[in-house]
């Protein structure tokens, strides 16, 4: 059975024209499927370092440095004390390495706060040995 495309009516096999209204009777083809565009949103901790020296390569060296500077201000929002810091210790590498030390030196700070609070003393440690030696390397300031 075919039906008709201007009155709806269904027509019989092999006929070429619409028995009520007398349109053409054309076989559609199926539907296609219709396809839409999604946008995902992902955060991937880990070879956040290299995602800086790549796009770093690619003169992308400023919008590097704004996602970083971003990110570590949505990281303010979480309760998982110790991801928060996990996120801002890479984050501060990145920045390091993009030569903005006195921010990476202020992020490296806010990953220290929570390892403390959460007794995590090795790690803790391993970040205060970073911002000193950090502030060591950093140009002196005027």
């Amino acid at each position: 059975m075919l039906t008709c495309p201007q009155c709806g009516k269904e027509n019989p096999d092999g006929f070429q024209f619409c028995g009520f209204c007398t349109a053409p009777l054309i076989e559609t083809p199926p539907a296609r499927e219709q396809r839409k565009v999604v946008t995902v949103l992902f955060c991937d901790l880990t070879g956040s370092t290299e995602l800086g020296e790549v796009l770093a390569r690619q003169s992308e060296t400023q919008e590097a440095i704004r996602l970083a500077e971003e990110a570590i201000q949505l990281t303010e929002v979480t309760d998982y004390l110790n991801l928060r810091a996990d996120c801002n210790l890479s984050l501060s590498e990145v920045l390091r390495q993009f030569g903005r030390v006195g921010v990476a030196i202020s992020a490296a700070e806010k990953a220290h706060r929570p390892y403390d609070q959460k007794g995590n003393i090795v790690s803790a440690a391993r970040v205060r040995t970073l911002i000193e030696d950090w502030r060591q390397s950093a140009p002196p300031l005027g």
